[in-house]
């Protein structure tokens, strides 16, 4: 039985500008790491320490997460960024307390409210909720214990928090930080991450921007013993009890080799300020604006075009993979271990692109009209929330369905 093996192998993928930041690519030192894979997939013994009680080797990687982190205290994460989420809102609530949180923010938030036996307050913002519209939200309800943000967001796109942090600070509100997509942040060559900002707790994908393997992520800290304990206690209770030494040591891996050649950041911005420049001549696509006050992480690629779904379907079919698209983005992520070839193909791909005239069929919802969903609908990538499970839909909810579904989003519902 080797299906699952067998269909991976011979995939024709050509050029990945997609999550795991590696790329598929044997980059220098994964060469040596892959050849002692076997040696390094053990369990917790006398000799390799305890990930929850670690004390050895566990917790001197530990200690070197923190370092790079900017962080007191990291924490490997062997269920993915959606554990640390999840532990993380489990440790600041008690029931019926409430969480400031980003309206289209990632599933993973709402299901740690639920766990918590929370109550999520939500603020809906086009983009990026600016920071002076979250401290107008807790002026308003003082009974808010937390906050949780994402940044940067799945397109790249970030905001000036310090003025938030301060107001969380003065006011006993604890702040969380997705930043699943900007662990690569605690660079030197990029902007301030979560940790040196002052936030309480921050979660990272090492795999998404890094050259980690799939699921690797990290929980930092910044905040007392007290809760940091809490925190690491109710990942025991929502994370496997046998974790994985291979994705603790691609975390490991990620980090030396991005701190190495962090330098390759620079020659990147130039590659893609470079391929910016070549679009240009081509009128069905364009380099997305950047919202207002905020900035754009520039190895997230965000393209705007005519046919988001039409233009992926020609990518595909020239070998090219990109991480998601919406009704009108193309969105890629770029990593050190992208090359300039990468972009060549990527952008001759583009060129040869003409509007397909055939006519698309595309799943209609008009059934789920005044009908009550038993789970959540979701958009995904990037994973939130369109409709809550237990809501009853309307006609206006349907027609947005309808709309994303008929531009190729990906929605789910079961």
């Amino acid at each position: 039985m080797r299906n699952l093996y067998d269909n991976l192998i011979n995939r024709k993928e050509k050029v990945s500008f997609h999550m795991p930041g590696h790329k598929g690519k044997m980059l220098e030192g994964m060469n040596d790491f892959l050849e002692n894979i076997l040696k390094i997939d053990v369990t917790e013994l006398s000799d390799t320490d305890d990930l929850y009680h670690a004390n050895n080797i566990i917790a001197e990687g530990r200690n070197n997460l923190a370092l790079f982190s900017h962080a007191k205290k990291s924490m490997y994460l062997v269920n993915g960024s959606t554990s640390g989420i999840v532990a993380s809102i489990m440790s600041v609530l008690d029931e019926n307390d409430k969480i400031l949180v980003e309206k289209n923010c990632h599933k993973s938030v709402i299901n740690g409210v639920r766990l918590a036996r929370g109550k999520s307050v939500e603020v809906e913002c086009d983009g990026v909720c600016e920071q002076e519209i979250l401290i107008e939200n807790l002026k308003k309800d003082s009974s808010i214990k937390a906050v949780l943000i994402t940044r940067p967001n799945y397109y790249g796109i970030y905001q000036p928090i310090e003025k938030l942090v301060e107001y969380c600070h003065e006011n006993n509100i604890k702040i969380i930080v997705d930043e699943a997509h900007g662990t690569h942040f605690a660079l030197d060559c990029f902007d301030k991450n979560a940790m040196q900002l002052g936030c309480d707790i921050s979660i990272n994908s090492y795999h998404k921007t890094m050259p980690a393997f799939t699921q690797t992520a990290a929980i930092n800290f910044n905040c007392e013993d007290e809760l940091i304990d809490k925190t690491i206690s109710n990942l025991q209770m929502i994370m496997t009890s046998s974790p994985s030494y291979i994705f603790m040591t691609s975390v490991e891996y990620a980090v030396n080799y991005c701190t190495k050649y962090e330098s390759k950041y620079a020659e990147l911005k130039e590659i893609i300020d470079w391929f910016y420049s070549e679009i240009e001549g081509l009128d069905f696509i364009r380099k997305a604006p950047i919202q207002k006050n905020c900035k754009r992480d520039f190895t997230r690629i965000v393209l705007e075009c005519d046919n988001p779904s039409d233009v992926n379907e020609h990518l595909i079919k020239n070998g090219i993979y990109i991480e998601m698209i919406d009704d009108k983005n193309l969105v890629l992520i770029s990593t050190i271990a992208d090359e300039k070839k990468d972009f060549e193909i990527l952008l001759e791909a583009l060129r040869s692109y003409k509007k397909s005239d055939s006519t698309k069929t595309y799943k209609t919802y008009d059934y789920l009209l005044n009908k009550i969903i038993a789970n959540d609908i979701v958009i995904y990538p990037p994973g939130k929330i369109f409709a809550k499970k237990n809501s009853t839909i309307n006609q206006e909810q349907i027609d947005e369905l309808n709309d994303l579904s008929s531009k190729g989003v990906n929605i789910l519902l079961k």
